[in-house]
C-alpha cells in the first residue's frame, strides 16, 4: 500500500511539473506575440521613416539640380570671402585715417596707374560666353579677373565687363557699369582661369564711373 501511495505521489509531482512546464511555455509564446507585434510596429515605423528620408532625399536633389549652374560662382566666391573679409575689416577701420594721397611712382614701376588689391564681382561677356567673375586687381587702365570659364585670349576679341559696383547693388544688370577690354594675358591655375585685361578707351564718363570705384574704397587711383 505505501508503495502504492509513493507511486501516486509521484505522478502528481510530475503532474505538477508537466503543468509548469506548460506554463513556462505559454508565458513564452505570449513573450514571443508581444515581441513580433512590437517588431511589426518598430519595422512599419521604420517603413514610414525611410519613405519620409527618401522623399526628403529626392527634394534634396531637386534643389541640388536647380542650382548646379550656381556651384561654379559659389566656389569662386567662397575661395576668396577671406579675402573680402578682411579687406572689409580694413575699410571700416580706415574710414577716419585713411588718406588717399597719390603714392610716388617707385622707380622699377612700369605701370601707368596704381593697382587695388579690392574683390568686385564681375560679369564677363565675349559673343556668346558668360561668366560671373571676381577681380584680383583694378586699376585706371585694366584689371585682373578669376573666374571658372575659359575665354579666348586673342587680343583682338573684344570683353564685355559688367562690373558689380559697392554700394550700387540696386542696379539692374542694364543700368551697371559696363566697360569695354581686351585681354593680354591669361593663366589657368588649380583654382580658375585668369585673365588680365586692358580697357580700351575710356571716355570721360567710364573714368568717373571707374574713379568711383577707388573712391569708395578710399584708395587712390593715380600716381603723385
Amino acid at each position: 500500500m505505501q508503495q502504492v501511495i509513493k507511486q501516486v505521489n509521484q505522478s502528481q509531482e510530475k503532474s505538477e511539473q508537466t503543468l509548469s512546464t506548460f506554463d513556462a511555455m505559454t508565458d513564452g509564446i505570449n513573450r514571443n506575440t508581444e515581441n513580433s507585434v512590437l517588431i511589426a510596429q518598430l519595422n512599419q515605423q521604420q517603413t514610414e521613416q525611410l519613405q519620409s528620408l527618401h522623399s526628403e532625399l529626392n527634394e534634396l536633389f531637386n534643389v541640388l539640380a536647380v542650382s548646379a549652374d550656381k556651384a561654379g560662382s559659389t566656389s569662386l566666391v567662397a575661395s576668396d570671402l577671406h579675402l573680402v573679409s578682411d579687406e572689409l575689416d580694413n575699410l571700416l577701420h580706415k574710414f577716419d585715417t585713411d588718406n588717399v594721397a597719390p603714392p610716388l611712382r617707385k622707380t622699377d614701376e612700369q605701370r601707368t596707374f596704381p593697382r587695388i588689391n579690392n574683390r568686385i564681382k564681375v560679369m564677363l561677356c565675349q559673343g556668346d560666353i558668360r561668366a560671373e567673375g571676381l577681380t584680383q586687381d583694378i586699376s585706371m587702365s585694366g584689371l585682373q579677373i578669376k573666374c571658372k570659364k575659359s575665354f579666348d585670349d586673342r587680343s583682338n576679341l573684344e570683353v564685355k565687363i559688367r562690373l558689380y559696383v559697392p554700394g550700387q547693388e540696386h542696379l539692374t544688370e542694364e543700368e551697371m557699369f559696363v566697360i569695354h577690354g581686351n585681354i593680354v594675358h591669361s593663366d589657368k591655375r588649380p583654382d580658375g582661369f585668369y585673365y588680365g585685361i586692358n580697357f580700351e578707351s575710356l571716355n570721360s564718363s567710364e573714368q568717373h564711373k571707374l574713379k568711383e570705384i577707388f573712391d569708395y574704397f578710399r584708395k587712390p587711383n593715380q600716381f603723385a
